[in-house]
């Protein structure tokens, strides 16, 4: 009775402990604490077979995030000899735990956050537990194992894997199975002498394995994104106001850069398409003052062998007056040809153009045809009506005196 009155008391000041001490913490960082209640039996490898009993507890989680969390657990539960063992080596163990210990989530470790990580979760966990045990023995008196009651203390690493599944964002149902193994070689009651062999899952100490299956309650806000689950914004429920600020000014400076990039776009596509547009223009300017200055060149080049073809027929020109009929004596040319079909045809020429004076004188001696427009009998009607002809219809004119 003073064995389970202990151990009642003993539970209910850990719960107390563990519920009093992450209260404030819970509060302020909603999504981080799990309460794992856990039940199942347990199997002892002792110096002598046990049977399959009962043993129950609880995990305070706190969760770093969906990989990794801390916990502190309690445990309580019963070993017991087997039936076939109870009349000789008969032995009880009534005892409670408690101990720190780490989960590691490796489904998410290996697989990232997928669909399937972010309802079904691997663990494998890693603690260490301080066992108090109250023992008792049917038989002290065994060939080879010191047996004795008492009630002490062991220390005990604990190994185990397990699964989870996300029934929602407040439940999730688990499945786990760890080894204990004891630095103590009493939790049976009878301790191994050297002269006996070796027992037990491991030497040097009791070793056990409890197979449990529970059920995970997140505390804190009902808004949460549990940190079991989700990496981001698992430290608080809802985001801050600066925070919220922050994020609304970070995106009115992205759509203000994306405004600022398209209206630089729209700038660049305009200036490209001006430079088209004045790279046709200057290269048709271009072409159009080539072929210009191509056919002023062509001009002038018809324009030089006509004056060439003229110097040739003028180089006779003669020095002295030429003998005419008329009664004038200052003449103004229009040509002066060797040939008298090319005199005849520039008279016919300058007839249809209106000059009805027009006419042919001819030097006998030197074979000249000179074109004449008129005759004057001053040099000054001359020159005023020269200067005219020159002004209005051949600048080449000249004026020969006779």
């Amino acid at each position: 009775m003073s064995s389970n009155r202990n151990t009642v008391l003993a539970a209910a000041i850990a719960i107390q402990l563990l519920f009093a001490v992450p209260a404030a913490a819970a509060e302020e960082r909603p999504g981080n604490w799990s309460l794992d209640l856990k039940g199942g039996i347990t199997s002892g490898h002792f110096t002598f077979d046990s049977k399959i009993t009962g043993q129950g507890g609880f995990n305070l989680r706190y969760s770093m995030n969906p990989l990794g969390s801390f916990y502190g657990t309690f445990e309580v539960g019963q070993f017991r000899a087997s039936e076939s063992l109870m009349e000789h080596i008969g032995f009880t163990n009534d005892y409670f735990s408690i101990g720190v210990g780490v989960r590691l989530n490796v489904l998410r470790m290996l697989a990232g956050s997928a669909p399937l990580t972010e309802r079904f979760a691997v663990y494998t966990t890693t603690g260490l537990n301080l066992m108090r045990a109250d023992v008792r023995v049917n038989s002290t008196q065994l060939v080879g194992y010191a047996g004795k009651n008492y009630t002490g203390r062991a220390m005990v690493l604990r190994i185990g894997a397990g699964t989870a599944y996300r029934i929602s964002s407040r439940l999730d149902l688990f499945m786990q199975a760890e080894l204990n193994h004891s630095d103590s070689d009493l939790l049976d009651g009878y301790e191994r002498l050297p002269v006996a062999p070796l027992t037990g899952l491991l030497s040097g100490g009791d070793s056990f394995i409890n197979t449990s299956i529970g059920i995970s309650v997140k505390l804190g806000g009902t808004g949460a994104r549990h940190s079991d689950w989700h990496f981001s914004d698992y430290r608080s429920g809802t985001p801050s106001p600066a925070f919220e600020a922050e994020i609304a000014r970070m995106k009115a400076e992205l759509e203000r850069s994306d405004r600022i990039k398209n209206q630089f776009a729209e700038r660049l596509q305009s200036l490209n398409q001006t430079l088209n547009e004045f790279s046709h223009l200057f290269y048709t300017t271009y072409q159009e003052q080539v072929v210009s200055h191509e056919n002023q060149l062509v001009h002038l080049q018809n324009r030089l062998d006509l004056l060439q073809s003229e110097l040739e027929e003028l180089s006779g020109r003669p020095d002295v007056p030429v003998d005419v009929g008329s009664e004038g004596r200052f003449f103004i040319v229009a040509g002066v040809f060797r040939n008298r079909d090319n005199a005849e045809r520039l008279l016919q020429q300058l007839t249809a153009d209106g000059f009805g004076q027009a006419g042919i004188e001819t030097d006998r001696r030197r074979d000249y045809h000179v074109v004449v427009y008129n005759s004057y009998p001053t040099r000054e009607q001359a020159d005023t009506v020269l200067a005219r002809i020159r002004n209005e219809v051949n600048p080449e004119s000249w004026i020969f005196v006779k």
